[in-house]
């Protein structure tokens, strides 16, 4: 009876750490992902800034909007839902600022310095 009672406690520590470590990793990997969507839908979106450079690929854009849609935050999402509304009525864009809120979220995730940036310039050499 005296061995019974650690060798309960040991497990039930045994199965708690492995409780945790999955959870953590679980939202490790979901992160990672998310940022990884991000990054990719940010380039996309960068390169389609000027649509008539050569790198332009509609549907890489159309792409990127629906990533953002599916896992940006909240805010994103509204942007791209803003921005796809008035790109079909042909009536401007909110592009910048959703390029800038994404930069700003991933700075933010992986704990990058975010004060004090310029506004974002898409640069293409002709």
């Amino acid at each position: 009876m005296n061995i019974i009672i650690p060798i309960l406690i040991a497990l039930f520590g045994l199965i708690l750490g492995h409780q945790l470590t999955l959870r953590r990793d679980f939202k490790n990997k979901k992160k990672e992902i998310r940022i990884n969507y991000l990054i990719e839908a940010y380039r996309k979106l960068e390169r389609g800034a000027i649509p008539n450079a050569k790198k332009f690929d509609k549907g890489d854009f159309e792409s990127a909007i629906a990533d953002i849609q599916m896992l940006g935050n909240p805010e994103q999402v509204n942007i791209a839902y803003e921005f796809a509304i008035e790109a079909s009525q042909d009536n401007g864009s909110k592009l910048q600022k959703l390029l800038e809120n994404i930069r700003m979220e991933l700075r933010n995730e992986l704990l990058i310095k975010n004060n004090k940036l310029p506004k974002i310039r898409p640069f293409r050499i002709n």
